[in-house]
């Protein structure tokens, strides 16, 4: 079955050499001898994933190769959730490839019929933590750290919204148009409570269409936009940002710059954030300086004057996007957040000195951790008396605001003058 051939051979690349579903996917099918079968590889490989936790603990049991257990992974999809592909056919194909492999147990988990629910309780851990990071399909570091980070009640409501996946939240390019008459030009694209954000309900690719091509609107989260809205007035002379994780950041400000303000953006690396330096040819913007953060003691170059408002935005955990990449958490390395930790108080203490006095700092990160938000910001605060907290906020996913997001602002302040 070329179905079951094709998903085996795509999550070999994706669980075992590490590589992202997105791009792996969009590889193959831009052959057109498999553009036939993108809907329904894409469909079981995604399932596979969604359910990748217990899937693979069902498989445990069995001494089997990383090719076998694909091809087990893909059949299970199809013949539990799916069943795209006749069960019968998918049972005789995996049969025939696992030859004196293949048993009476792993006949049984195929050809199972009852209910997903029962199977899953009869063959999962009896161990309550690790039972709810397999139904919902996380890690159990991952579940026993929002368990003790925000309590039971939210981690639980997060687990349910996360195994659903996220709107598709636009902001409005009010340098471009207005909302009424996006909405009224584009049926695909419906009102929210929220100004100059939309929802798409499109059936297509959304960058396909005319309004995301011509840059009507763009990819922003509801949450950073309104973090954006606490601190940027229209008294402002010079802002920069740090943007290490989401271009949005750039566009958001770059729209309320209006071509007016001075915006300075440190980058990573230009090559990380290519599509801000080509916005910035596009649009021919003038009151941008754009620099890369390689070392944050050289910036004294880049930045020549202080700042009224500076935005941080420093790579993250961004489990925000765990509802948008059903292998976001298969290849996130938790031995990686201390490196991402080290960057965000050392981005916070680099760039705080660049701001004016009576200026504000505004730190965002895609993500609930609170080693990265509030841990962060107290370290920050207890070594920098001449700052202070105004607001923070938590958002969660399965708030109106559909965002899984930290921000803090912060005020430079002059204990001099009190």
């Amino acid at each position: 079955m070329i179905e079951l051939e094709l998903s085996q051979k795509l999550l070999l690349k994706i669980i075992y050499e590490d590589k992202e579903f997105k791009k792996v996917i969009k590889e193959e099918f831009l052959k057109e001898d498999n553009a036939n079968l993108s809907h329904q590889v894409t469909s079981l490989i995604g399932c596979v994933l969604r359910h990748y936790t217990f899937l693979t603990y069902l498989l445990k049991p069995y001494e089997l190769s990383n090719e076998d257990t694909c091809y087990l992974l893909a059949a299970l999809a199809n013949n539990l959730f799916v069943k795209s592909l006749d069960v019968n056919k998918v049972n005789e194909f995996i049969k025939t490839i696992l030859n004196d492999r293949y048993s009476s147990e792993l006949e049984k988990i195929l050809t199972y019929e009852g209910s997903v629910k029962d199977l899953h309780e009869s063959n999962s851990p009896k161990d309550d933590e690790k039972f709810i990071a397999m139904r919902f399909n996380v890690p159990n570091y991952l579940y026993k750290m929002w368990k003790k980070h925000f309590g039971t009640g939210i981690t639980f409501k997060v687990l349910k919204r996360n195994i659903k996946v996220a709107s598709q939240y636009l902001r409005v390019n009010t340098m471009k148009t207005m909302e009424d008459t996006l909405l009224a030009e584009n049926k695909d694209f419906a009102k929210t409570e929220f100004d100059d954000i939309v929802v798409y309900n499109g059936k297509g690719n959304i960058r396909k269409t005319e309004a995301y091509k011509k840059y009507l609107v763009f990819n922003e989260k509801i949450a950073m936009k309104q973090a954006v809205d606490k601190v940027f007035t229209p008294d402002l002379e010079y802002v920069t940002l740090f943007s290490g994780a989401d271009n949005a950041a750039f566009r958001e400000l770059y729209l309320r710059a209006n071509k007016k303000v001075g915006l300075s953006v440190a980058v990573p690396s230009i090559d990380e954030r290519a599509d801000i330096l080509r916005h910035i040819r596009l649009e021919k913007c003038t009151n941008v300086n754009l620099f890369e953060a390689t070392d944050f003691t050289m910036m004294k170059a880049a930045i020549t004057s202080p700042q009224d408002l500076i935005v941080l935005m420093p790579k993250s955990s961004s489990f925000d996007l765990i509802r948008l990449y059903p292998d976001y958490l298969l290849h996130f390395k938790q031995s990686n957040l201390d490196e991402l930790i080290r960057v965000q108080k050392e981005s916070l203490q680099e760039f705080s000195k660049f701001l004016v006095t009576d200026g504000l700092l505004l730190y965002m990160v895609d993500t609930m951790n609170k080693k990265e938000s509030v841990d962060v910001i107290q370290d920050f605060l207890s070594k920098n008396k001449d700052f202070e907290l105004v607001e923070h906020r938590q958002y969660y996913p399965f708030e109106k605001e559909d965002s899984t997001f930290y921000y803090a602002i912060l005020k430079k302040v002059d204990h001099n003058n009190d």
